[in-house]
C-alpha cells in the first residue's frame, strides 16, 4: 500500500530546516520546487541560499506581472478580450499578492476568433511560436487543440495563449459561454485584470489537476486556499457543468484537499460519488509522486474514473490516436492526407514501445 503524503511531516521538516544535512536540504528543495511550493519553502527558510531563490522567485514574478499588464493593455488596445488565467492572477485572488504562488509562464484566454490577432501582437512583440508543425497544419492544429506558448528569448518570459480550456477531443469541456459568464476583475499596480471567479476556478482547476493526476501539491494547495479563503461557493460551481465526471473531478480535488491540508468540506459532499473511486485515484496519485507512471497505466486508471462508457472511448482515442507534432514530423504528409496522422500515432507508440519498452506511452 502506497504511503500517504503527510502535510504535517512536510512541515515539520521545514521548522527544522536549519538543522538537517545538506543533502536532506537539497532533496526537500527539490521535492517543494517540483511540486510548485517554493515560495512556502523559502519562506520558512533561513538558510542565505534559499533566502536568495526566494528573492529571486520574487524579482522574476514581478518581471512576469509587469509583462502581462503591458500584454492585456495592448490586447484591449486592439478590441481583444484578453483573460488573465493561472499565473499571477491566481496567486492575487488566492493569496494576496502575485508573488506568493510558483509559476513559470503567463496564460492568457481569448476567443478563438481572436487568436490570430493575438499571435500578431505577440510576434511583433518578438515572442517567437517554437510549435514543431509544418505550417500548412497550424490551422488544423489550432482548430483542435487548446493553446500555444510563445516565448521572447531576450525577457526569459514565455506566454501560453490559449482559446480553450481543454483539447477538442478531450472528454470535458468548459463552453466559451460558461467563461465569459462568470468573469471577475482583480487589481494589480492600478490595472483590472479579469480573471475567473472561484466557482469557475474550481471548476477549471479540478478538471486540469484530475487530467495532469495532480502531479503538483501546489494544485492541491490552490485548492484548499479556494475554499477557506474566497467564499467559494461549492454547489455554485457544481452548478457551471452538466458533465458527471467534470463533477467527480470537483470532489476528487476537494477529497484530496481535505486529506491532505484538512479543508473544511463535508463528507455528505464528498459522499456525492463513490467512495471506493475517491480512494482508489487519490492512492494512484501518492504512488505516481513517489515513483512516476508510465503513461498506459494513468491512462488505464483515467478510464476507470470517468463517470460514462462515451467518455472512456473519447479518453482513450484521444491518447492514442489524435496526432501531436511528433507525428506531424515524424512523416511529413501532403493537406489532402492529413487524416493518415491518426493511423501514424498508434503506428509511432509502438515503434516507440518496440524501441524502448520502459517507457511504453506517449510524449
Amino acid at each position: 500500500m502506497t504511503e500517504k503524503f503527510n502535510i504535517n511531516d512536510f512541515k515539520k521538516r521545514l521548522n527544522t530546516y536549519d538543522n538537517i544535512d545538506k543533502d536532506n536540504k537539497i532533496a526537500l528543495y527539490r521535492h517543494t520546487a517540483n511540486h510548485s511550493m517554493l515560495p512556502y519553502f523559502t519562506k520558512n527558510c533561513s538558510d542565505k541560499f534559499e533566502q536568495s531563490l526566494y528573492i529571486a522567485h520574487l524579482k522574476e514574478t514581478i518581471k512576469m506581472s509587469s509583462e502581462l499588464i503591458r500584454l492585456l493593455r495592448l490586447f484591449e488596445n486592439e478590441r481583444l478580450s484578453p483573460v488573465c488565467i493561472k499565473g499571477a492572477a491566481l496567486s492575487l485572488l488566492l493569496y494576496g499578492s502575485v508573488t506568493k504562488r510558483q509559476y513559470s509562464d503567463i496564460d492568457i484566454y481569448i476567443s478563438y476568433d481572436e487568436l490570430k490577432r493575438a499571435n500578431r501582437i505577440l510576434h511583433d512583440l518578438e515572442y517567437k511560436n517554437y510549435m514543431k508543425i509544418p505550417n500548412q497544419y497550424r490551422d488544423i492544429w489550432y482548430a483542435k487543440n487548446k493553446d500555444i506558448s510563445m516565448k521572447n528569448i531576450n525577457m526569459g518570459i514565455t506566454v501560453e495563449l490559449h482559446w480553450r480550456l481543454f483539447d477538442k477531443d478531450f472528454p470535458i469541456k468548459i463552453s466559451h459561454n460558461t467563461i465569459t459568464n462568470n468573469i471577475i476583475t482583480l487589481e494589480l499596480s492600478g490595472y483590472e485584470l479579469k480573471t475567473f471567479n472561484p466557482e469557475l476556478y474550481l471548476l477549471y482547476l479540478s478538471i486540469h489537476g484530475t487530467k495532469h493526476f495532480w502531479n503538483r501539491m501546489g494544485w492541491i494547495q490552490d485548492i484548499d486556499t479556494l475554499i477557506r479563503d474566497t467564499k467559494c461557493d461549492i454547489n455554485k460551481s457544481l452548478s457551471l457543468t452538466s458533465d458527471k465526471s467534470a463533477k467527480a473531478m470537483i470532489i476528487l480535488a476537494l477529497y484530496i484537499s481535505k486529506n491532505i491540508f484538512n479543508t473544511p468540506v463535508s463528507d455528505e459532499l464528498i459522499n456525492y460519488i463513490n467512495r471506493k473511486k475517491l480512494i482508489r485515484f487519490e492512492k494512484f496519485i501518492y504512488k505516481n509522486w513517489q515513483s512516476k507512471q508510465n503513461q498506459f497505466i494513468k491512462c488505464c486508471e483515467m478510464v476507470m474514473f470517468l463517470e460514462t462508457f462515451q467518455q472512456k472511448i473519447s479518453y482513450i482515442f484521444y491518447i492514442i490516436f489524435k496526432p501531436t507534432p511528433n507525428e506531424y514530423n515524424w512523416i511529413h504528409l501532403p493537406l489532402s492526407l492529413r487524416y493518415l496522422y491518426y493511423i501514424l500515432r498508434p503506428v509511432r507508440l509502438i515503434f516507440k514501445y518496440l524501441k524502448n519498452s520502459s517507457s511504453f506511452f506517449f510524449k
